[in-house]
């Protein structure tokens, strides 16, 4: 025993009890929201499949365009942002972002300041820095 009297306990237990019913109420509540969430799911994996395609990676930045496994595209992960081939950032639009570091700046890919910099060089500045995704 955990050195509660029996009164201590069994107010305690009222407490818990009170608490895991107003648990069960807001599950019962939202248990259509649930089985709705179910029904559009189901019917966006079914147009994913029809298309072709097993799920969507997420959406352009700019312009809400949905981007596919195989699509080509840019991807920021340390926010988890994607840009369509269209709206993805140039190479030189990211050495300004690279030349804004602090100097010993890492990347969270673990590319330091001066890696992405070469990197940056070898690319035409106006060329979209995009990869298959």
């Amino acid at each position: 025993m955990n050195g509660m009297t029996k009164k201590e306990r069994i107010a305690l237990g009222e407490r818990v009890a009170s608490l895991e019913m107003a648990i069960a109420k807001i599950e019962n509540a939202r248990k259509p929201f649930d089985e709705a969430i179910k029904v559009i799911v189901n019917a966006r994996d079914e147009m994913l499949e029809a298309a072709g395609v097993t799920e969507v990676l997420g959406y352009c930045e700019t312009c809400a365009a949905p981007l596919f496994d195989g699509d080509r595209g840019h991807y920021a992960s340390e926010p988890g942002l994607y840009w369509c081939e269209e709206h993805a950032p140039t190479w030189g639009e990211l050495r300004e972002e690279v030349e804004a570091l602090p100097d010993g700046a890492a990347s969270d890919g673990g590319w330091t300041k001066a890696e992405l910099l070469r990197m940056c060089a070898l690319h035409d500045p106006d060329e979209r820095n995009v990869w298959v995704l």
